[in-house]
């Protein structure tokens, strides 16, 4: 009998030393569950900005915004040379307002998935779609308003304004690389600029496919001056000439053609051959 009460207690031993430590552990396994609402535990919260939200601004304004974002990773990435998954997971870490909830709202798989892209352009086109709309028909949208853009106007400030909504355009669609791009521009200007314009870019010995949107502004400028030192010749030309129209008539024995008539001098002399009609005298009545 003694060979089987010995071992209870050895028994008991080892179940109160598992009691122990099993009360230790709790804690600690339930602590992650508590923060996973507010912040993913692979994502520890930053402690300084730049903070990003687009409650802030305008919902027209928030294509910029994103590209903004979008601009500050690549900037990440060139200063830091970090992989581009821990600079997304620092980029999400600094989410605040709508972009936080939109975030804490996918499940765990789809919160791997933004987190593990293999490129930002991947990731910013899921917050693209997300808040604005799909970024294929965004470029659609884009590339007919570039082709059905025009400008009427020789004022250098529509000129300007012309080309400040078109070069937010054409950049959108990569036209640094499309030539085609730039002869659309070239064809949205004025009819009286065209033609000066392909003869100045032609003195300078260049071609659409190596030069830039700017120097096609710069040429449209330099046009548009040389119009306008044209025009300002001509009226003062016309000026000119009302004031010395009197002073520079010739003597009428020099005139090739007379505007009267009556006292041209180059008229050639004709006899002529009428007889004077005779006046006829009527008697009065006094004479009677």
């Amino acid at each position: 009998m003694a060979s089987k009460t010995d071992p209870q207690p050895s028994t008991q031993t080892i179940d109160t030393t598992s009691d122990e430590t099993s009360d230790k552990p709790t804690p600690i396994v339930d602590e992650p569950p508590e923060h996973r609402p507010q912040a993913p535990a692979s994502i520890p919260r930053p402690t300084n900005g730049p903070w990003f939200n687009l409650e802030d601004s305008a919902t027209r304004q928030w294509r910029r915004k994103i590209s903004e974002m979008s601009t500050w990773i690549d900037l990440q990435t060139v200063i830091r040379e970090n992989n581009t998954k821990t600079i997304l997971r620092e980029f999400i870490s600094k989410f605040t307002g709508s972009l936080r909830d939109w975030y804490q709202a996918f499940r765990e798989y789809r919160q791997l998935q933004l987190v593990r892209c293999s490129s930002v352009s991947q990731a910013m086109g899921i917050l693209f779609r997300e808040f604005l709309r799909d970024a294929s028909q965004f470029y659609k949208q884009t590339r007919q308003e570039f082709f059905e853009m025009r400008c009427c106007s020789l004022d250098m400030r529509d000129i300007d304004f012309h080309y400040r909504r078109m070069s937010f355009r054409y950049h959108a669609l990569g036209g640094i690389n499309d030539e085609s791009l730039r002869q659309v521009y070239l064809n949205s200007l004025p009819i009286k600029l065209q033609g000066e314009h392909q003869r100045t870019i032609e003195l300078s010995n260049r071609t659409l496919r190596d030069i830039t949107l700017g120097e096609i502004h710069m040429f449209t400028l330099i046009s548009l001056d040389k119009l306008c030192a044209m025009k300002r010749v001509f009226t003062k030309m016309i000026k000119e000439g009302i004031k010395y129209d009197k002073k520079c008539k010739l003597p009428d024995s020099y005139h090739l053609k007379c505007k009267s008539t009556d006292h041209c001098n180059c008229r050639p002399y004709r006899r002529s051959r009428r007889q004077p009609k005779k006046e006829m005298v009527f008697p009065s009545k006094k004479n009677k």
